[in-house]
């Protein structure tokens, strides 16, 4: 099954025209002594109010860090590939209980004697995640590049990153020269659930697995500046794509109940690039049009399809006894990076591919007989 594809990299400005000492030749006269070490303390959003980290049962310190470091603007941690200049490497950390330290202890950086350094980081590693691929630079902004996977069925993987500015060893906590990194979630987390509209009627549903289509599923994250809450994020319509959540076994998922049912591709939510989503306006002269997961509307507006069966007892309103069915149902949204959206599906009513509503209410008959009406007639005439 493809893997999550979440290509990072800290972006800078190209190292064109640069004067002055570089990096290393500036560590010739900074003192290498462990007091003067670049370290780093890392911490994340409260999960409580924020998306779960990384892919809701991992932690960060399984994945590695990489972080980059700025001198007025240019690089101090982190290089251009002199072969690949449209790709960037940064220095790797990872998590040794109880701290973070570099990966390749032979790379550890030093303060600089009174400059103060921009600091980006960005989890999981490019280096160290698998399949990455090509990453772009824009040569003005600092950001990454993230791709996710169509399907989820292997676990989307937390696209994070964190940033601190205007760093000196002086100004860490206790000038004990370590920089807090405050990890912050890029995507959006989107779980669905799922219940019956009304809890009497006597409808079974069984749900095999959906599909969202029209939504971006790739985008260039830019960092924030100094001051900025957040970063941005742009994408472009023609990557729009779809999302298919498989869910989490061969058997389908029964929603018998009145109780909410979660719907999960594998125990995992779904972690989307920020973005808004305009539906669907189902009409007969709007159909869903296509094949699988060519199946789009005139408008290439978002809905999710359902692949599913809805009976009452032998009578199928989708799918039948031995094959399931769709139905299709708009989808608007408005998706902002660290917050987790929970949408709840109630079955009772959706769309087929023409935009033609489906009752899912049974029409019933119930027979009764009126009394006869007497009309008396009094005979007179032979």
């Amino acid at each position: 099954m493809k893997q999550t594809l979440c290509i990072l990299a800290a972006g800078a400005a190209l190292l064109t025209g640069l004067t002055g000492c570089s990096a290393d030749e500036e560590l010739s006269n900074v003192a290498q002594s462990a007091s003067n070490e670049i370290r780093f303390n890392v911490v994340t959003t409260n999960p409580q109010t924020k998306a779960v980290i990384i892919d809701g049962t991992d932690q960060l310190e399984n994945h590695y860090i990489e972080v980059f470091a700025f001198k007025d603007g240019n690089y101090y941690m982190g290089k251009t590939d002199e072969e690949n200049p449209w790709k960037d490497h940064g220095v790797e950390l990872k998590y040794e209980y109880p701290a973070w330290t570099y990966t390749d202890q032979n790379a550890t950086y030093y303060w600089p004697h009174q400059e103060a350094l921009d600091f980006y980081a960005v989890s999981p590693s490019e280096k160290f995640e698998d399949p990455f691929g090509m990453v772009t630079i824009k040569p003005t902004t600092k950001g990454f590049y993230c791709s996710l996977a169509e399907d989820i069925k292997a676990s989307h993987v937390d696209a994070m990153y964190a940033t601190a500015f205007n760093v000196t060893k002086d100004n860490t906590p206790n000038k004990t020269g370590t920089v807090s990194l405050h990890f912050k979630h890029a995507l959006s987390q989107v779980v669905f659930q799922a219940r019956k509209k009304d809890v009497s009627q006597n409808i079974d549903i069984e749900v095999a697995d959906m599909t969202l289509f029209n939504v971006r599923n790739a985008g260039t994250f830019t960092f924030p500046t100094a001051g900025q809450p957040t970063g941005s994020w742009t994408s472009d319509d023609r990557l729009k794509s779809f999302y298919h959540l498989e869910l989490d076994s061969d058997s389908p998922i029964t929603i018998q109940t009145g109780d909410v049912t979660t719907l999960l591709s594998h125990q995992h939510p779904l972690l989307c690039i920020p973005q808004t989503l305009n539906p669907w306006s189902p009409s007969t002269t709007n159909r869903i049009q296509g094949e699988g997961n060519e199946e789009t509307d005139s408008g290439h507006n978002c809905f999710l399809r359902i692949k599913c069966k809805i009976h009452d007892g032998d009578h199928y309103f989708v799918g039948s006894s031995t094959a399931y069915g769709y139905t299709y149902v708009p989808f608007e949204a408005n998706w902002i990076e660290g917050y987790r959206y929970i949408y709840t599906l109630y079955f009772g009513a959706g769309y087929n591919k023409d935009g033609s509503e489906i009752d899912i209410v049974p029409i019933t008959f119930d027979a009764t007989v009126e009394p006869w009406v007497d009309e008396p007639k009094d005979i007179t005439d032979f």
